[in-house]
């Protein structure tokens, strides 16, 4: 059999490097599901996950290093064990919100072992009712949010379905000796230095007029993003986490109303989402600090669509200033909305792209740097992620998928991260806090949700939203 290994991206490793014993790098999700009239065992549930892991190979790989050079590579776990990563527990019956938060507060605050696999999902059973919990981890190594989707989906069926059959056998590929990942890292670093020389050349000699626009427009543009990392930012109440514990504070809106909103102002749905939380900002005056904006880093996906074959990172970003001064919902929407266009206009994500393909074959390790020095210095204020997720509702056996609350990771010295995550009809806001900073975040939370029934209402959309949960992560 073949040795088999494959190289992380630029900003794979960056995940992977930017990872320290309080800042755990994973992404996840805490999805619920409806009593079914039957119990829910983790035999059950590993073997239907095992039966489905041809579909997603990453899930049976562990990171490996090149030697001398030191970048992480994937390869086969020969000695995987599903019992590692489907794990069980039982809340003592009947258990509440407060004993499924204590739960999730641990889970979600435990790094991912770098020696397996990176991924974990954990039955809470328990819960009055008959519900079932699943607490999904995956490293933002392995996955990006749209990849996180697919990997969900994967395991998930869009209707009900029996127990899985037996799974089929799998035999790890054995990895390449050091020699031979040394060999492989310098072969692909000229490989893809070649391909960036050739499209180059093959550009110039195309078309050196639109070459030499198109080279000063992407200059510009990290011109114009280094230039706004380096303003200093306002403090804000989510600027000086000060320890290791998580919560998650969760809430739900209809998906039908924010597509309404938008519609009504010519904006698009992330647009009604960042100026829900522009118009939190604007109304918790002490929460914001003292500047006119809040800059959010605001993720964007740079791939057609998301598959379990092909995982790992495919986004690029923007800092987006959200304005946070005085101004009514409506017209702060249609300002947040004009920000956005002009900025995917500008080049601004090309130019995160085009940084991260650089760094991927010259410098691996430049992503890292430049996120520590945003740990000195930070460049935002939050990051704001809005993934859109299955239309559909979703099944684990006889079991209903009715909630999906998205988790996104802090990074040094960020207090809150807000995820956004659109399932059968429903969106779920997961306010993801250091603990310190609880309080401002639940805070915020309501904010938001006062915010949309305020918008919906300038739209003539008659909103609906869910219940405001907090769950400790």
């Amino acid at each position: 059999m073949a040795a088999y290994s494959e190289r992380l991206s630029a900003l794979d490793r960056f995940f992977l490097d930017c990872e320290g014993e309080t800042t755990p790098m994973h992404i996840g999700a805490a999805c619920r599901f409806a009593h079914a009239g039957d119990r829910l065992d983790a035999e059950s549930l590993r073997r239907h996950i095992a039966s489905r892991l041809d579909l997603v190979p990453r899930y049976r790989q562990r990171i490996a290093a090149v030697p001398l050079e030191n970048h992480p590579v994937w390869i086969d776990d020969d000695r995987f064990d599903i019992a590692r990563h489907v794990r069980a527990v039982s809340l003592p019956a009947p258990a509440g919100e407060a004993e499924l938060e204590e739960m999730l507060s641990w889970i979600f605050s435990q790094p991912l072992p770098r020696t397996r696999p990176l991924w974990e999902i954990w039955l809470i059973e328990g819960l009055d009712g008959g519900e079932v919990v699943l607490a999904c981890k995956t490293h933002h190594c392995l996955a990006d949010g749209l990849g996180g989707a697919a990997l969900l989906a994967a395991i998930l069926s869009d209707a009900p379905f029996d127990d899985a059959s037996a799974p089929p056998a799998w035999s790890p590929r054995p990895a390449p000796s050091g020699v031979e990942m040394i060999l492989g890292a310098a072969s692909f670093r000229l490989r893809g230095a070649g391909s960036i020389l050739r499209r180059f050349v093959q550009q110039t000699l195309a078309s050196p007029k639109s070459l030499l626009a198109e080279t000063g427009r992407l200059a510009s543009t990290v011109g114009e993003v280094l230039s706004k990392a380096w303003t200093p930012l306002t403090a804000t109440a989510f600027a000086d986490p000060s320890c290791a514990s998580r919560r998650l504070i969760s809430w739900t809106a209809s998906l039908a109303d924010l597509r309404a909103i938008g519609r009504h102002h010519g904006a698009t749905i992330n647009d009604v989402v960042l100026t829900l939380v522009a118009e939190a900002f604007a109304r918790c005056t002490d929460l914001r600090g003292d500047g006119e904006t809040v800059r959010a880093y605001c993720p964007v996906g740079a791939g057609a669509s998301a598959s379990v074959l092909a995982l790992g990172n495919r986004v690029a970003g923007m800092l987006v200033d959200l304005p946070v001064g005085g101004a009514e919902v409506g017209e702060r929407l249609r300002a947040v909305a004009a920000i956005t266009r002009a900025q995917k206009k500008s080049g601004e994500v090309e130019g995160t792209l085009l940084v991260e393909e650089l760094a991927g074959v010259l410098a691996p390790s430049l992503l890292a740097n430049v996120e520590w020095l945003s740990g000195q210095r930070p460049v935002f204020h939050l990051i704001v992620t809005n993934v859109p997720g299955p239309p559909e509702a979703l099944y684990l056996f006889g079991r209903r998928m009715t909630s999906a609350i998205p988790l996104v990771p802090l990074f040094h010295g960020q207090g809150l991260g807000i995820a956004v995550f659109s399932y059968d009809g429903q969106v779920g806001w997961g306010f993801h806090a250091d603990s310190a900073c609880a309080p401002a975040a639940s805070r915020l939370r309501d904010a938001v949700a006062a915010a949309f029934t305020d918008l919906a209402r300038s739209a003539g959309v008659a909103a609906s939203t869910g219940p405001r949960i907090d769950i400790a992560a």
